[in-house]
């Protein structure tokens, strides 16, 4: 019986103890031209995920609800830029390689 009961506490501790983390995704659209003039668009993008965007870009725009990190390297490494919701960096002063939302 003292066992059953240790295992229940156990299990309960366990469940109560481990947080659930949920991605969460950001609404609205961020738009980037590549350095052929090719418009492209990332829709709902997911927070903390590094996106790659072909060919580079010096021109975003950022309509989602959650704040854009703009990266000069693939992997969102490098000296990154901050592109608020609701505004547009247009002429960066590096090709950017990668954005990541959150």
């Amino acid at each position: 019986m003292l066992r059953v009961a240790l295992a229940a506490g156990a299990a309960l501790t366990l469940s109560l103890g481990l947080p659930v983390v949920a991605q969460a995704a950001a609404t609205g659209d961020f738009i980037y031209a590549n350095l052929n003039g090719e418009q492209s668009t990332l829709r709902g993008p997911e927070d903390g995920v590094c996106y790659p965007l072909d060919s580079g870009t010096h021109t975003v725009v950022n309509h989602t609800d959650r704040r854009a990190t703009v990266f000069p390297e693939h992997g969102c490494v490098g000296t990154a830029v901050t592109v608020p919701s609701g505004s547009a960096v247009n002429g960066a002063s590096f090709v950017v390689q990668s954005v990541r939302f959150g």
